[in-house]
């Protein structure tokens, strides 16, 4: 579905339900979906369409879902749990660069860094992952997301450890939503709005939205009229936040820092907008 800001349109995706986007500094739009990869073109009248990278890939594609696409300066990186692309707008040609399972990716000042198993977390550096002091940590973990906390700080949450800050070569623990939470609720994704506020997502929770103290701000769940099985979020140009639930699309004004949505907390439904699929 794309939104101009006035009207929907649907664009047909051959066998491929897309769960990861990605846009680049050419504006650009990337999609990551169940085992394909691809962007969206303009055709020779004008429709925008959707163009598979599969003919530049290998017959032997095996990829399952695509768990990050990352856009960063002209390098668009494509992560899966088996194999983790990298496609060169300049050079207008896709290479596999990682062959070894990986758990979570993030980017952070333009570093691409990505947690594989038996090297734990690693940054994209001339063609190749290499390792970061202390990230075998992460080997040791069931990453579930990584963030960008602020300053250039990670942030890491495991369902099964809790949520973390990585600094310097350590993992600090936040005592923020305990184990069984996250096991029982599903993390699915988190994303920062700003260097005040980050997001996460909850298969069965709906979104929460903390500050950099860990207090929740914003609670989308269902008594605010937001669907709890979520899947995907996306910040708009304005702030605004789109995410994709089971039965619809919703639209969240939270650039204002005192937008409250959840009506137990002082605030209206009407500041959500829902769009049925």
């Amino acid at each position: 579905m794309l939104f101009d800001g006035i009207n929907w349109r649907h664009i047909q995706i051959p066998d491929a339900v897309p769960r990861e986007i990605a846009i680049s500094e050419r504006q650009q739009i990337y999609l990551g979906s169940f085992n394909d990869i691809g962007r969206l073109v303009v055709d020779s009248v004008g429709t925008i369409i959707y163009e598979s990278f599969s003919p530049m890939l290998p017959d032997t594609l095996d990829m399952t879902n695509v768990l990050n696409v990352w856009a960063v300066n002209e390098e668009v990186f494509f992560v899966t749990r088996r194999m983790t692309y990298v496609y060169s707008e300049s050079e207008e040609n896709i290479r596999l660069i990682s062959t070894t399972h990986a758990s979570a990716s993030i980017v952070i000042k333009d570093d691409f860094y990505l947690v594989l198993q038996g090297l734990g977390l690693t940054r994209f550096q001339d063609g190749a992952f290499e390792p970061v002091s202390g990230g075998l940590q992460f080997d040791q973990m069931d990453i579930s997301a990584l963030f960008e906390y602020g300053d250039g700080v990670m942030g890491v949450v495991s369902n099964e450890n809790g949520v973390f800050l990585f600094e310097d070569g350590r993992l600090v623990d936040q005592e923020v939503l305990s184990p069984e939470f996250l096991t029982d609720k599903l993390l699915y994704q988190t994303l920062k709005l700003s260097d005040e506020y980050v997001a996460f997502l909850f298969f069965r929770a709906g979104v929460m939205i903390f500050d950099r103290e860990w207090k929740i701000v914003q609670y989308l769940d269902e008594a605010s009229g937001l669907n709890p099985r979520s899947h995907v979020m996306f910040l708009d140009k304005s702030n605004d936040l789109w995410i994709s639930t089971n039965s619809d699309i919703v639209h969240a004004e939270i650039n204002s820092p005192v937008t409250v949505i959840d009506h137990r907390l002082g605030g209206t439904k009407e500041y959500m907008h829902h769009f049925p699929h």
